[in-house]
Formats: structure tokens, sequence, C-alpha cells
């Protein structure tokens, strides 16, 4: 049979590796049989792979060795009466004290002691160090075999292995799962690295049986930008510009500003020519990646024209532009996260000054709910109020909301490039 016209795959934005979406033949030998009439059974059941990793010198045997690591956390830590506290302190000494040196290597090249002593090793000797100290200091823990999202999913169909390329770890802490990995130094107790989510993965239990577990991110993820500008008699725009962030949004912020100390603010000038930034903070507390705050006093340019001023008061975008630009798409569009974008202005004008014009409100849903764009102005006297949220119930839209999601994108985009404001000088 030849297929003949095969449309072209396009990568895009928030999509796994294309190796998930493209159509093709993969087999997997099942049988070996030598000429001697013996087998060799290839294709195994999940049975017989939890009995060979649970021997395996990269993972099983790895999982045992926790004798000589009774030295290795202080007192202070194993008597630790806060269970939750506990844990995350054992997860915070493994990412202080050892480093990732980029390499995966889940079976094969891995050993704790070498970790131990070398101080940097691979994902699988962090993460199951991370295990043992757990388990030696009486938490219930167990593995999870996975593949990143740049490697694929894993079949379901029956066992193999060579599709896994991640471990990760999880513990039981007063009934309630945390997973972890202590790869990223900066990342919050009970967060994975994104490129860990990927969905579901193998959790092994060598007593009662592996299973397949799902790897869905619980805590919330929000970008906030508050604003309170002033438009002055002698036609100038000051303000402050407020951001702030959870989850995956804060470990984002967070880490681009650790990746440029230097010249972080120098950055942000560049990404925005057009805005004079005056000042820049962070506040307190910053360094708990799992929030973030900082504040910009600013200066936003006034377009005049006769006795009317035109004013974008948007002064950070979401987007600079639609990341969804196919005709159509047939594959999902996966965000790795559910988030929700907010933005929030207050706008004062002076004396001899008036609101003459704002653009119309809007609301953009999703099919069944499943996520909203709204835009709310008011005028109050002199104050106008702006309200723009952007929110996505789900980490995953199956290919019939893209046309949707298109939208949204392309009117948030419209919106924050184009919001006008019209005001009068009176004389």
């Amino acid at each position: 049979y030849v297929m003949k016209d095969i449309p072209a795959f396009i990568d895009e934005d928030y999509m796994t590796t294309r190796k998930n979406y493209l159509a093709r033949i993969e087999y997997e030998l099942k049988t070996f049989r030598g000429f001697d009439g013996s087998r060799d059974h290839i294709t195994k059941s999940w049975e017989d792979v939890d009995s060979e990793l649970k021997t395996d010198e990269s993972i099983g045997r790895q999982l045992s060795k926790i004798g000589f690591l009774k030295d290795v956390l202080d007192h202070a830590t194993l008597s630790e009466p806060d269970r939750l506290k506990r844990a995350q302190k054992i997860y915070k000494f493994v990412q202080d004290n050892y480093s990732w040196n980029g390499e995966y290597k889940l079976f094969n090249d891995v050993s704790i002691k070498d970790l131990v002593k070398n101080r940097t090793g691979n994902v699988s000797e962090l993460n199951i160090l991370l295990h043992n100290l757990m388990k030696l200091a009486d938490f219930e823990v167990k593995p999870i075999i996975m593949s990143t999202r740049n490697n694929g999913f894993p079949t379901k169909l029956f066992p193999v292995i060579s599709e896994f390329n991640y471990l990760i770890i999880v513990v039981n802490i007063e009934g309630k799962d945390y997973m972890l990995d202590a790869t990223e130094k900066y990342l919050p107790f009970g967060m994975l690295p994104f490129r860990c989510l990927n969905h579901y993965g193998r959790l092994l239990d060598f007593e009662n049986g592996s299973k397949w577990i799902e790897i869905e991110p619980e805590i919330k993820n929000i970008l906030s930008y508050r604003s309170s500008l002033e438009l002055t008699e002698n036609v100038s725009l000051n303000g402050s510009v407020s951001l702030s962030a959870t989850g995956y949004k804060a470990f984002s912020q967070y880490k681009e500003r650790l990746l440029n100390q230097e010249n972080y603010l120098e950055k942000i000038e560049s990404d925005y020519p057009n805005i004079e930034f005056i000042s820049q903070q962070f506040k307190d507390g910053c360094n708990d990646t799992s929030s973030y705050e900082e504040e910009f006093e600013i200066s936003l340019p006034i377009q005049e024209a006769g006795s009317n001023l035109y004013i974008n008061p948007f002064a950070f975008k979401f987007f600079k532009s639609n990341p969804l630009k196919l005709q159509k798409r047939s594959y999902p569009i996966d965000f790795g996260y559910p988030d929700v974008y907010s933005y929030s202005i207050q706008f004062k004008v002076g004396k001899n000054m008036k609101i003459t014009e704002i653009p119309k409100d809007k609301s953009l849903m999703l099919p069944n709910g499943k996520g909203s764009l709204v835009l709310r102005s008011t005028v109050q006297d002199d104050n106008l109020f702006i309200m723009l949220k952007l929110y996505f119930q789900d980490a995953m839209y199956s290919p019939d909301y893209y046309p949707f999601l298109k939208q949204i994108f392309s009117e948030i985009v419209d919106i924050q490039k184009n919001y006008l404001l019209v005001i009068k000088k009176n004389s």
C-alpha cells in the first residue's frame, strides 16, 4: 500500500514531542527461539519487569542502599517532630548539597555511593538518594519511572522499558502524596520540573506490584499584574506595576531573575523599549520560589492629537503574538498545567481632563466552560478601572478546542496591543 500526499507535521507551541502524534507502526520482539529449541521471552508482563527491576544493579539494589547513609543527615533533621517539615528539610538538603550533571541514565551507571562521594550525579542517582534518605527518616516512599515531555508517552499496552528515561519519587505524609525531584536547585517541595509534566508514570512497588499513576500538578499557577497609573495635568503618565505569580509561573519568574542577576532590569528594558523604568524592587519573601512578587515604577508614552490624548494602559504583555498560528491542528494543545493570567488597572486622570472613550467589554468562553477571557472597564468620575482575566481550566485540550483557543489568544493579544483610551484635555 502506497501513501501519497501526506500532510507535513508542523511543530507549534504547547505540545510534547512530535513522535507522540506521528502515525507509525512499531515492533517489539516477543519471543526468541534458538536452534536448540530454547525460548527467551523478550516481551514480558509487568510482574516479570518488577521482579527484574527489584534486583537490577541500577534500580532495585540502589534503592536498598541505606545503611551507609546514616551519618549523612544531622540529628536535628531526623528528629524534627513535624513530618512535613522533616521531609522538606531532607529535600532541601539534597538540593543544596548535590548537583545534577544534566544526564538521565535511568538504567545504567547509577551509583548513589559515587553521588555522595562526588556531590554530582545523574537524575536517578539524585532521586534515589532522596528516596533512601526519606526511607531512613521513616517515610513511606516509592520510586516512579516515567518519560519526559521530549521523550514521548510510554505505551501502556505492555512493558517497553526503553521508553522510560527518568525517575522521580513519591512520598506519603499524613495521607497526602508529594511527588519530588531534586534536580532543580530552587524548585519548591511538591513541584516537578516542567519536563516531567507528561501525564503519567509507573509507580514501582516491589511488594504489591507496580501500577500506572497520574502526574498532574495540583498547585495554582497564576501570573498577575496590578497597575496604578495617573495622568497628570502636565501630560505625564506615571505609576506603579506590581507583578505577582504562584506555582510554575512563580518558579519561571524566579529562574529568569536568577539567570540574569546582573542585568535583569536591562533585559526587561530591552523587552519593553517604549516604557521608562524609574525603579524596580523585589518584595520580601521572594526567596520562596512557590510565590513571587516585584514592583516597577514606570512612565508610559502618550500620543497627542490636538486636545485628545491616546493611551494604552497595558504596560506589560502576556503574549506579544498569537502562539497558535496553524489553520488546523490535529494533535492536543498541551500547556503542562492549568493557569490564570490576570491584569487589573486603576487609572486616574488629572483636573481639566476627561475620559471620553474606552474599548467595549469582551467575554469569550471555551466550550464546556473549560476556560474564559474577560475584559471589563468601568469609569467612575475621574477614575477608570480595568480588569482583564484569561483562564485555562485544563492542562491539555483536544484538537477540537484549537479554533476556540486560537481565537482567545488572538483576542488577548489584540486587547493588550490595541486597547486605547481617549482622554480630552479641557481648555
